[in-house]
């Protein structure tokens, strides 16, 4: 299932025990004669790879956050080398106290003393609050007619629901009115914080909204879907217009003769939650308004956010940087009722500097979790946009702050989802894994301390410290990418399958801790971006849920993909759809094999029983599995009836083709009906296809041209192996652990991190 993410950060915020209350001690610092006081900070690209500058000087030191402001914790912080601190404030309910009280009444106090606290306790301090873009209550009472319809005609929601929406109303994202004066609240905060006291110590802006500040539809885990509102139908009809241009463009996809851009009506909830015997697609033959719908419904939410940061960007003159939480397709299983699937549409706004992605809640444990993206987290480089990874991690003293909780099921339950460690010994480890994963990807990280406590411990703060002196001495080194490896995803085909779809929940996100563990980094991009990557060194390229693929999609594939004599793996249905057309024979014309669609739609538990070609890939070791590929997997059968495949694996229970290989003209087409196969299987295509591997375990593994990172699942013996001579040296001491070497070696207890400086010989 697509986790509670509300329930979950409510359970973290309730847990605080103990914060501090507000001092309303003043702060003498002089405000700047300039519109717009402080340091200039922006997000420009340095070896290809977008980091922050401020004043012209990169900066990649992590910022402090937390949802419990006490100074004891921004001390702590400040004394481990902490520049940038990082809390919240909001208009309407939230973490703070209301900022927008009234018609033109306002409540900085809180605020202020919030920024005071900070540089009560660090003088040359720098501020990145969150703004939390919830609308008082006063207001949508007093314009009802600028709020959702929910499925059922009324506005609110029913009590019961939970989550802070029992009993209440929001605004219709398409509401112009809501979007203007929420924005000009916006610019009234920020012009606020600018002309304080505090003003010459604003780093930026994080610009966050809808539930859970991150930017997700208020309706998810309801049976109260929206938005059936005026407001949304019209932009609906505005967006199938631009789309379409025409409106026998627009009969022909709907398969309605009579229809215009004005008659187009938003799908019903019951067209939206039709699941038809656990099919796994939708048929764009009959469903292709709801399809359109989703597509709409995604773009709606960057659409609103841009807004929104256009506002922040103006009302700081674009001299600081504006970022927003976002990029949580594989987190929420592509489920498009989430709004999450268009990460595409955002990373082309110029009002977004940086994106904030939090940490998965999935497989966050040690040794056998990892850290991994939510999302394609390439493309947002592509784009010029920084990566920051909210890394929220939960430390040793997780049972300790929530011990006076009587909820012990649900402490239980976020126990395991949180990942929490055991000792101060192996929070450390987790610390380095997500310096690892950081430094690995070329992106930028935070210490979010989500109600207080878990890094108040002397071990864990003097690990604070090196960490930040490691990110500033890792500035001027290149965290550029040498993966030979390309995983591609699609946003578009989340909308082809059915409510809620358990298909993909299974497959989008358990696929990235396998990845994460083959023991050779990968890049991972939007089907989107195809034409903006450069694909020489490239050695393998999956497509993970490509199900829809665009004339020009499809054109890209053949031109820049499918040669080179590189590997191409193609996982489930890729290039079933296109628009409104479902083909068959377009699957086979892009992979090359000849695949075949049982006409029962039933889906079959899609495991595998690799045969002796299969095995012999894996190499026969005793560690290799003979069955593999995600167990809770359930999919319409396609499989491979090609003589010239070389079949690897059969349904379980069954004798059909589902993992087969192909030899063609300048590449090698795979197929394989799991898309989550494990990390040992992802590996030996790799090997095959020629790409360097670096680690023949599964632990988790990262690397960019100077930094690797291994963290141990199971104690023993690590050999790396390296693509040419390269110098190894401990970040954190300096000292050399191996010179012009290919090849080193060294024994890691289970869960140990190990992370290495990479210098060229």
């Amino acid at each position: 299932m697509t986790p509670d993410h509300s329930t979950r950060r409510e359970f973290l915020i309730q847990s605080a025990a103990g914060a501090a209350v507000l001092s309303a001690a003043p702060y003498g610092l002089s405000a700047s004669s300039k519109a717009v006081p402080g340091p200039r900070t922006e997000v420009r690209m340095r070896d290809g790879r977008p980091m922050f500058f401020l004043d012209d000087q990169p900066y990649a030191k992590p910022v402090f956050e937390t949802y419990a402001p006490a100074e004891k914790y921004f001390r702590q912080f400040a004394e481990a080398g902490t520049d940038v601190f990082c809390f919240s404030t909001n208009l309407g309910f939230g973490f703070s106290a209301p900022l927008w009280v009234g018609p033109n009444q306002w409540d900085f106090s809180t605020l202020d003393k919030l920024a005071r606290r900070v540089l009560d306790v660090h003088p040359n301090g720098l501020l990145l609050p969150r703004v939390y873009l919830t609308t008082p209550e006063w207001w949508t009472n007093a314009y009802p007619e600028e709020c959702q319809t929910l499925a059922h005609g009324g506005k609110h929601y029913r009590k019961g629901t939970g989550h802070g929406r029992d009993l209440k109303m929001f605004p219709s994202l398409a509401s112009a009115k809501w979007r203007s004066e929420m924005a000009d609240a916006l610019k009234h905060v920020i012009q606020h914080m600018q002309a304080s006291d505090y003003g010459a110590h604003l780093f930026g802006y994080m610009i966050t909204g809808l539930m859970s500040e991150e930017w997700y539809h208020w309706s998810i885990h309801t049976d109260e879907l929206s938005d059936y509102s005026a407001h949304a139908l019209r932009a609906f009809r505005e967006w199938l217009s631009s789309k379409y241009t025409t409106k026998e463009a627009l009969q022909r996809s709907w398969s309605n003769p009579n229809l215009d851009f004005k008659t187009a009506q938003a799908p019903s909830q019951s067209k939206r939650q039709a699941r038809r015997r656990h099919r796994i697609f939708r048929n764009p033959a009959e469903e292709m308004s709801v399809i359109d719908w989703y597509l709409f419904y995604n773009d709606l939410v960057p659409d609103t956010m841009e807004a929104f940061l256009r506002a922040a960007k103006e009302a700081s003159d674009f001299r600081k940087a504006v970022g927003a939480f976002y990029c949580y397709m594989f987190e929420f299983g592509g489920d498009p009722e989430f709004g999450h699937n268009a990460m595409g549409r955002l990373m082309r706004s110029r009002y977004l500097d940086f994106a904030v992605v939090t940490a998965s809640y999935f497989d966050r444990q040690l040794g056998s979790g990892a850290d991994y993206a939510r999302a394609p987290i390439t493309s947002a480089a592509l784009h010029g946009k920084l990566w920051y990874h909210d890394n929220d991690t939960v430390s040793f003293r997780y049972d300790e702050i929530n011990a006076h909780r009587t909820d012990r099921e649900t402490v239980a339950r976020y126990r395991q989802e949180l990942g929490v460690t055991e000792t101060a010994e192996e929070t450390i480890w987790q610390y380095r894994r997500g310096a690892g994963f950081v430094l690995g990807n070329g992106i930028f990280q935070s210490f979010f301390d989500l109600h207080g406590g878990y890094f108040d411990d002397p071990e864990l703060m003097e690990e604070i410290k090196r960490l930040n002196s490691l990110f500033v001495d890792g500035q001027e080194a290149d965290t550029s990418s040498v993966a030979e490896i390309l995983v591609v995803s699609d946003e578009t085909s989340c909308s082809y399958m059915t409510f809620e779809s358990s298909f993909l929940q299974q497959t989008l996100q358990p696929a990235q801790v396998q990845l994460a563990k083959l023991g050779a980094p990968h890049d991972s991009i939007l089907a989107d971006d195809l034409g903006a990557v450069d694909f020489s060194r490239y050695k393998l390229v999956i497509f993970l849920n490509c199900v829809h693929l665009t004339d020009t999609q499809r054109g890209l594939i053949r031109r820049r993909v499918l040669s080179g004599n590189r590997a191409v793996l193609w996982c489930y249905a890729p290039g079933l759809f296109n628009g409104a057309q479902r083909s068959v024979a377009a699957m086979r014309d892009l992979t090359g094999m000849r695949l075949v669609m049982d006409s029962n739609p039933e889906p079959v538990r899609a495991r595998i029983r690799l045969n002796d070609a299969g095995m012999q890939l894996l190499s026969k070791s005793a560690a290799s599995p003979s069955v593999i590929g995600h167990e809770h997997v359930w999919a319409q059968m396609i499989h491979v009836e090609d003589p010239d495949a070389v079949v690897l694996g059969r349904l379980e229970g069954g004798d059909k083709a589902v993992l087969a290989m192909k030899s063609l003209a300048d590449h090698t087409s795979i197929y394989t009906l799991n898309p989550v196969l494990p990390a040992s299987f992802f590996r030996a295509l790799a090997r095959r296809a020629g790409a360097h591997i670096y680690h023949h375990r599964s632990d988790t593994f990262y690397a960019s041209t100077n930094f690797l990172c291994v963290n141990a699942d199971g104690a023993g013996r690590r050999n790396l192996r390296f693509p040419k001579p390269v110098d190894l040296v401990d970040p954190f001491t300096g000292k050399r652990r191996a010179q012009n070497t290919t090849q080193y070696e060294c024994f890691l207890k289970d869960k140990e991190t190990l992370l290495l400086r990479v210098e060229a010989t």
